[in-house]
């Protein structure tokens, strides 16, 4: 079994789908509505490849956009989950 969960980092531009993939992924559920990501979502599975249990984190992140970032907490929580992460998906 894994000590640590392995960590995803979903990035993007808005409005491409990153949530919508995670969803698709996680829980077979799509929808056709839109709404922003504004902080950093995290959601949580487990794999079992018949010989180990891998836990996943999967850090939804919304739009990454220096210039309209003023929230310096937000910014830092932002630069943790990219440090963390030990896998990205760039979706576009």
């Amino acid at each position: 079994m894994c000590d640590r969960p392995i960590q995803i980092a979903v990035i993007g531009d808005k409005a491409v789908g990153k949530t919508s993939i995670i969803r698709q992924w996680l829980y077979n559920d799509y929808s056709s509505s839109h709404s922003t990501t504004r902080l950093a979502t995290y959601h949580f599975t487990s794999l079992f490849n018949g010989q180990r249990l891998f836990h996943i984190r999967i850090i939804d992140t919304p739009r990454f956009d220096d210039a309209n970032n003023t929230d310096p907490q937000q910014e830092w929580v932002r630069m943790y989950c990219f440090r963390r992460a030990h896998l990205f998906l760039l979706v576009f």
